[in-house]
């Protein structure tokens, strides 16, 4: 599963995160083609999900859900035509997801990137050189 998110979900949304965030316009049915890509190479995760299950190995919390969870909130962040990549997610992908971002670790992990980020900006502005305090 790590093989499998990092390599086979994330490539596609990087060509995608590039051609419609940092290169707009250069590459356009790029974008479009890697995200119907994107779209296909869930079909193992599709098919693994099927059956119902909580976790994606061993029926307990993974390194293999952390990246493939990264790999599906990604999708939510990126569009092409204006619709999102994760609308492509079948019911139980969706579900998957939301339940592992619903969980502790997660919601913690979020409230001390947020606390981290505030205090960064803290101590070194709003991109002003401060390396002279």
């Amino acid at each position: 599963w790590i093989h499998h998110s990092e390599a086979t979900l994330t490539f596609p949304q990087t060509i995608v995160l590039r051609y419609t965030k940092q290169e707009i316009g250069r590459a356009d049915n790029a974008a479009v083609d890697y995200a119907r890509w994107y779209g296909a190479r869930l079909r193992m995760l599709n098919s693994a999900l099927d059956d119902g299950r909580t976790f994606l190995v061993g029926g307990r919390f993974t390194i293999a859900d952390i990246a493939v969870t990264y790999a599906l909130y990604l999708g939510t962040t990126l569009e092409v035509e204006g619709v999102p990549l994760s609308a492509r997610y079948k019911p139980q992908v969706t579900k998957y997801m939301l339940r592992m971002l619903d969980r502790e670790g997660y919601k913690n992990a979020v409230a001390f990137q947020t606390w981290s980020e505030e205090q960064f900006e803290k101590l070194h502005g709003n991109g002003q050189d401060n390396s002279k305090l």
